[in-house]
């Protein structure tokens, strides 16, 4: 579905339009249901982030991705990686976030992925290593992310456990 929708696009931009296809990292706010179910997990010092701990994830900000759907508005036709800056791995994730709620890390369990594929359909997607790229986005549009690296998602956490 993702190939055929940017397929669509870059058709689209090949015309007279413009087309413009944004790659959100994975989002987070203190009000959104799967950092609520994150933070508790955190709290019984358990990673939730599916995949390996040295693999990199990469997150955003749920104000600063709607900060991003603006400046879209006004860019070249293109294929877009929106992000915080810096990714991490989600062990490094892990960390930041035990730091900022006052525990340990996380111990790192293991999730079947046939399990975490019940749970959720997107979760062999989530657990690929994802670095993602901002610059490109940044550079086309003067945008700029709230956080870098699991900063933006250890605030939120911190403030659902507040």
């Amino acid at each position: 579905p993702v190939d055929a929708a940017e397929a669509g696009v870059s058709a689209f931009a090949e015309g007279e339009g413009v087309g413009v296809v944004l790659r959100f990292a994975q989002f987070y706010a203190p009000d959104s249901d799967h950092v609520q179910t994150w933070a508790k997990a955190f709290a019984r010092r358990v990673n939730p982030l599916v995949g390996a701990a040295d693999a990199y994830t990469s997150f955003v900000g749920a104000d600063a991705a709607g900060r991003a759907v603006v400046a879209a508005l006004d860019v070249a036709s293109g294929v877009y990686n929106v992000a915080d800056d810096d990714p991490v791995t989600r062990a490094e994730a892990g960390a930041a976030v035990a730091a900022a709620i006052g525990t340990k890390p996380p111990r790192r369990l293991p999730v079947p992925m046939g399990l975490a594929s019940r749970v959720n359909p997107g979760a062999e997607v989530l657990a690929r290593s994802q670095r993602i790229s901002n610059r490109r986005f940044k550079e086309a549009t003067g945008w700029q992310p709230d956080h870098a690296g699991a900063d933006g998602l250890a605030a939120a956490i911190a403030a659902v456990r507040s």
